[in-house]
């Protein structure tokens, strides 16, 4: 969005047992710049913790990482409501 592009995602995949970093999937502007994050991480054997912590310029693309990695622990606040399906939006209804 600091681009004014909306399209794009990235999404953390980390093992639940060690939280080391297993991939990062960027797509949209700016991805072959922050894929080398994930590179790094992955050669150091990054854990969760090791995404979480750097100092991540605001507003940036950069900051896709780390909302991408606190969505994955469950502590992200800058996420778009969730969609629910139909069938649970009519039991709320009634």
């Amino acid at each position: 969005m600091v681009t004014g592009n909306r399209d794009g995602f990235a999404k953390v995949v980390v093992d639940v047992e060690t939280n080391r970093l297993l991939g990062m999937h960027i797509i949209g502007e700016g991805a072959i710049e922050l894929i080398s994050s994930a590179v790094i991480g992955g050669e150091l054997v990054a854990r969760d913790e090791d995404f979480l912590f750097p100092t991540y310029p605001h507003p940036s693309i950069n900051e896709a990482i780390l909302e991408a990695m606190e969505d994955t622990l469950g502590i992200s606040i800058h996420q778009a409501p969730k969609r629910t399906g139909r069938k649970e939006k009519i039991s709320k209804n009634l």
